[in-house]
């Protein structure tokens, strides 16, 4: 190789580490409205689960682009019903849009002005009835998101059965 040529590649070789660095974070961390952290949503829902004997949730992409579209769209527009998106969207529209195939789903969401943390809407499901959630050993694989904006905080998780 040339000189030239070399350039090239540690450019090319830089720029690729520069976008990964970049991409990675917003796959992770939400790309949408809501600058959500699933990851310690999911820690704090498999921690619930574990209380209850069940096996962890394994973050699958279909329920977290599901899961991130919804929180999104109530941080944006708010919600009459919590499980019913401004276009009238379900838990089971947004998944089958975002390629989940299994057998079930179910969706739980907490949200208010205000402070909030992943362990503040664990807390909320375990007061409100949500407690199946957590209880349902047959649910495989899940979507959460904790995201907060100017309008406050909110959390979703989107779960389901292989």
């Amino acid at each position: 190789m040339t000189a030239i040529s070399n350039k090239k590649l540690v450019a090319w070789a830089a720029a690729t580490a520069a976008l990964a660095l970049v991409a990675a974070p917003a796959i992770f961390a939400g790309a949408g409205l809501a600058h959500a952290d699933d990851g310690g949503m999911l820690a704090a829902a498999n921690a619930e689960r574990a209380k209850n004997g069940c096996p962890a949730w394994v973050m699958n992409s279909g329920l977290q682009a599901a899961a991130q579209s919804h929180s999104d769209d109530i941080l944006k527009n708010g919600t009459k019903d919590g499980h019913t998106g401004s276009d009238g969207s379900t838990p089971g529209s947004r998944a089958a849009a975002n390629g989940w195939t299994g057998k079930s789903i179910g969706e739980v969401q907490a949200g208010g002005m205000g402070s909030g943390s992943p362990q503040v809407a664990i807390g909320l499901w375990q007061e409100d009835g949500h407690r199946n959630a957590f209880s349902d050993c047959t649910t495989t694989d899940a979507g959460a998101v904790y995201a907060t904006n100017s309008t406050g905080w909110n959390a979703v998780i989107t779960a389901g059965a292989r």
